[in-house]
């Protein structure tokens, strides 16, 4: 499969053509649609960014890291280019498309079944439930038994190579890049080593949201941490099951 180091690329864009009108008052934008989409290609009709897509199992996965500009997210080191190759890093408050206010307080009230969050529409944040859907389903469907769920998920490319554990072999599409993150006091670490993902999930503190893990002297995939909300993570948005 060919890799593409790019995060996300601009769709083509069509804007509709407004009536002439005789009003006075301006006119409100027109909106903004996406056309000519390729299979397997999600277009965000809220900016024109497009993202491939995989099917692992009965899921369907952004198959790369969500780069839409929402507040509280920002580029690795304030780079515009690190968003372009790996996404943005997203407060877990951003993530979930609540006030930030709900950095400090539960929102166990407000997370949804298929919590859609900062996600294109149709997609939602995956849940705890969904990274253990999707490593099970690796496990069963892996023909390579020296591999395990993170170097399955891991690309080549972006990752420093570990004396110990292999590189990666992307084997199911999900390209995992190793975008590193951005800690709540505004410092930004680990680019190259480690990849983080929130979930629409909160922990036992108000304060403190689960998320997972892949790192570069590990080859699993792991969700048995806890971080401050106000930390920022990749996003990776799951689309929505047919009711």
């Amino acid at each position: 499969m060919e890799l593409q180091s790019s995060s996300s690329s601009k769709a083509k864009v069509a804007r509709a053509v407004p009536e002439e009108s005789s009003s006075s008052e301006a006119e409100p934008p027109p909106p903004v649609y996406c056309e000519n989409v390729l299979d397997g290609m999600l277009c965000d009709k809220r900016d024109g960014q497009m993202y491939r897509t995989v099917a692992i199992g009965a899921q369907v996965w952004m198959a790369q890291n969500l780069n839409y500009h929402a507040e509280g997210s920002w580029c690795y080191d304030n780079k515009k280019n690190n968003c372009s190759v790996y996404g943005r890093l997203y407060s877990w408050t951003s993530a979930m498309g609540l006030d930030a206010s709900y950095a400090k307080v539960s929102a166990a009230a407000e997370l949804h079944k298929e919590h859609q969050g900062v996600c294109p529409d149709g997609f939602h944040m995956p849940k705890d439930a969904d990274m253990k859907a999707l490593i099970a389903y690796m496990n069963k469907h892996n023909k390579h038994e020296k591999e395990n769920s993170g170097t399955l998920l891991k690309m080549k490319f972006s990752w420093k190579q570990s004396e110990e554990w292999p590189e990666g072999t992307d084997r199911f599409g999900f390209g995992a890049m190793a975008s590193g993150f951005r800690n709540a006091k505004g410092d930004f670490r680990e680019m190259g080593k480690d990849a983080d993902f929130w979930v629409a999930e909160e922990s036992n503190a108000p304060t403190h949201a689960p998320y997972w893990n892949l790192y570069y002297d590990n080859d699993e995939f792991l969700g048995d941490y806890s971080k401050n909300k106000q930390y920022a993570y990749s996003v990776r948005c799951l689309k929505n099951k047919k009711h």
